[in-house]
C-alpha cells in the first residue's frame, strides 16, 4: 500500500488509529522519522479534528485547546502543539480548516514544531 492509499483511509475514517500507524512505519521506512512520530502521537493520543455544519456553508474542520485537560476531548490540543501551528498568529480558541486533510497537514507540522516540548516519546503517554 502507498502512502497516498493510506493517507485516503486517513481521511475517509478519522477515528481508525492503525491506519494512521501503518502510515507512520511508511514513513519511518522513507526515511522521514520526525513526521512518523507526528502521526504516532496523532495515534495513541486519539486525535480527530472537530467539524461544524453550517446550512448555508460547507462544513468546517477545526482543532481547539483547552488549558485543562486536553485529553478528554479529541479535538483537544495541548497548548503548545496549538500554538505552533500556522494560524498561530490569530487570537483564537479554534483554528478552522476547509478540509480535513488541511487540519491533519497543520497538527503534523505543529507537532513536529514542538516535539521536543512535549516530552512524550514513542510508545509513552
Amino acid at each position: 500500500m502507498n502512502d497516498l492509499t493510506l493517507l485516503k483511509l486517513i481521511m475517509d475514517d478519522p477515528h481508525d488509529h492503525l491506519t494512521k500507524l501503518a502510515y507512520a512505519d511508511l514513513l519511518e521506512e522513507n526515511c522521514q522519522p520526525k513526521r512518523a512520530w507526528a502521526w504516532r502521537w496523532v495515534a495513541s493520543w486519539g486525535r480527530v479534528p472537530g467539524f461544524e455544519v453550517y446550512a448555508d456553508a460547507p462544513m468546517d474542520y477545526y482543532w481547539s485547546c483547552s488549558p485543562d485537560d486536553w485529553r478528554r476531548d479529541p479535538k483537544f490540543l495541548p497548548m503548545g502543539v496549538f500554538m505552533s501551528m500556522s494560524l498561530s498568529s490569530v487570537s483564537s480558541v479554534k483554528w478552522y480548516y476547509d478540509t480535513i486533510e488541511e487540519a491533519y497537514t497543520d497538527l503534523i507540522e505543529g507537532l513536529m514544531t514542538t516535539r521536543k516540548d512535549l516530552r512524550i516519546r514513542r510508545g509513552k503517554r
